[in-house]
């Protein structure tokens, strides 16, 4: 930017032109949504001839500034909205993502029962916005979620305490339940399943930004698929059920490898875009 004005209107109008220069797509929008996160008594309407303080310009021009650099928007605010809350959000997480969310129609779809009392098992939980929005729509339910980032399991302990959750969940540090002896009657994870050589290739805000242990696959984008069913049967309940999200075009891999390990494939879910991106599956009885 090159310098700043204090008539809001001005400025965000500059923040628009910033943007787009820099190759952002949905410059308009972008510009607002970070407005609004920075201005929270702002109404989001233009037209105002509202002047910001010294304060307010710094602290807007030192955003842009990340933004332009294509830091993502849910870095910058430290927050993001998934399902019905909003998530606590840094650069140890992934950001959530409205794709995530066919996970949950799909889980609420297979367990309709809204006071089961049930435990469930969220692998690579990051911000524990799967795990916390389950947890939220099945009130008797208890989780527990594993990563193997230690500050992600401080942010989502953190994210369980903003939503009064904690009592019905427990964070640890583990690799894909490694150490965790109990079975649960559900296991839910969206594991990293982007091939190594294609994140190089992602848009800058994922390539640049978010961390790789949460995108990096493996050579085929399948490999955290083979280690978490090896070791899903042990950590299940009899009639248990285990939910993933998968990549684009990943499905048949994916019950390909779950049924040489013993599973069958009970239902799926596509994402908002119509994409195949949830799949649920039970253990075939010996």
């Amino acid at each position: 930017m090159a310098g700043l004005k204090d008539s809001l209107d001005a400025l965000l109008e500059e923040t628009e032109k910033s943007f787009l220069l820099a190759g952002i797509d949905s410059a308009k929008r972008e510009a607002w949504w970070l407005f609004r996160d920075l201005l929270p008594e702002w109404s989001g309407i233009k037209g105002t001839e509202k002047k910001l303080s010294v304060l307010e310009q710094k602290r807007i021009k030192e955003a842009v500034s990340r933004r332009i650099k294509r830091e993502p928007l849910a870095y910058i605010s430290g927050e993001k909205g998934f399902w019905n809350d909003s998530f606590k959000v840094d650069k140890s997480t992934l950001i959530p993502r409205a794709d995530s969310e066919a996970l949950i129609e799909l889980f609420l779809k297979m367990v309709p029962d809204k006071n089961i009392s049930a435990s469930i098992l969220d692998l690579g939980t990051g911000t524990g916005c799967l795990l916390l929005s389950i947890l939220s729509e099945r009130i008797k339910m208890f989780g527990i979620g594993t990563d193997i980032v230690p500050n992600a399991i401080f942010l989502a302990q953190e994210n369980a305490k903003n939503l009064d959750l904690l009592e019905r969940s427990e964070f640890v540090v583990s690799d894909w339940g490694r150490g965790i002896e109990r079975q649960f009657n559900f296991i839910i994870s969206n594991p990293p399943y982007i091939k190594t050589t294609d994140i190089k290739s992602l848009m800058p805000e994922v390539a640049l930004f978010e961390p790789s242990s949460a995108l990096d696959g493996g050579k085929d984008g399948l490999d955290c698929y083979k280690l978490i069913l090896e070791r899903a049967r042990k950590m299940l309940l009899p009639e248990g059920k285990i939910f993933f999200e998968i990549g684009e075009g990943q499905g048949r891999e994916v019950c390909t490898i779950a049924e040489s390990l013993g599973f069958s494939l009970l239902g799926q879910q596509d994402d908002l875009t119509g994409k195949e991106r949830a799949l649920v599956f039970c253990c075939q009885k010996k």
